[in-house]
């Protein structure tokens, strides 16, 4: 069975600075490329260090963080690979993974950028090296994220978009690399181009299906694909957890109760998927209960009109 990881809003680290642009090695971004043999690869870079430069100047003003206590928390979504992969490559990835795990930042990255040098060797026909870059792009900005160096993994996720947008048709890769971003921007406290993120990562996925139920109709099956509902899920609750950290509380219970609703279907109640939704809708309805009351309003009289005083010894008998 899947686990789902709730991650917390806050920032992993103790400052609130981002690391300068100019400051950032790019030396990993250029291995990526050079190991995949990506045409135009100094053009994807200079795309990528746009965006990045957007992001820094017109949406790192606004990072902010939300309470700790009952603060949302996002399901970390669990990478998958296309068909077809070759053993050594997922055997790499898996070490990768395992030292990931354990913390070990440096040692995953590089298991992770030998299994993409193995992938391109041994690239299937029906796989492209863009499709593999994406893969491990995203495997590696999680490590790097483990490693709370989170404006690296940014750049890393960034440049899987860029590969991937060059696609004529969405792919699943490029859905989990924006998904990937999204993820990272909400750690580091900018919580409206996360949602951004999310919601294009959302809109891909959804092409996706649609393109994968239409491919499942013509070759005349009963039922479409039902496994990228989790993803869907997940990323819905993630939209919610953006909605409720920019306070937006009204729009994140309904992204949770849509990331409900499917996964309940799937899934059994006690599912790790289901429960962290749940959590997520009692940690926003006590958001709402204990809000803070503004103090710094004047506070003034409250006049009510006085009712007359009933008479004593009630109504007098007439005489007869």
């Amino acid at each position: 069975m899947p686990t789902a990881e709730l991650e917390a809003p806050e920032n992993k680290r103790s400052d609130l600075t981002l690391v300068p642009l100019e400051a950032y090695d790019h030396s990993l971004l250029l291995d990526l490329l050079h190991r995949a043999s990506i045409e135009n690869g100094e053009d994807l870079l200079n795309e990528m260090l746009a965006e990045m430069e957007r992001i820094y100047m017109a949406l790192a003003p606004k990072r902010r963080l939300v309470p700790t206590m009952n603060g949302p928390r996002l399901i970390r979504e669990h990478s998958t690979c296309p068909d077809d992969v070759p053993e050594d490559v997922l055997g790499l990835l898996n070490v990768g993974l395992i030292y990931h795990n354990d913390k070990k930042t440096d040692l995953a990255v590089c298991a992770y950028l030998e299994a993409l040098s193995s992938w391109i060797l041994k690239l299937p026909r029906s796989h492209t090296a863009q499709m593999a870059v994406m893969v491990v792009a995203c495997a590696v900005g999680g490590a790097l994220e483990s490693g709370t160096n989170d404006e690296a993994a940014m750049a890393v996720y960034l440049l899987g978009t860029r590969i991937g947008e060059k696609f004529a048709a969405p792919t699943p890769e490029l859905g989990y690399c924006y998904a990937c971003l999204g993820s990272v921007l909400f750690h580091l406290g900018m919580y409206d181009a996360a949602l951004e993120q999310l919601k294009l990562a959302r809109k891909i996925r959804y092409d996706v299906k649609e393109v994968a139920a239409e491919k499942s109709t013509r070759l005349e099956r009963a039922n479409g694909p039902a496994a990228e509902l989790d993803e869907l899920a997940i990323v819905e609750n993630n939209i919610g957890a953006c909605y409720v950290a920019i306070e937006d509380n009204v729009r994140g219970m309904e992204a949770y109760k849509t990331a409900y609703n499917v996964l309940r279907a799937q899934h059994q109640p006690h599912h790790a998927y289901v429960t962290s939704v749940v959590q997520n809708m009692e940690r926003a309805r006590l958001n709402v209960a204990n809000h803070e009351v503004d103090m710094t309003r004047e506070a003034r009289p409250i006049i009510r009109a006085k009712k007359e005083k009933k008479k004593k010894g009630g109504k007098k008998k007439k005489k007869k």
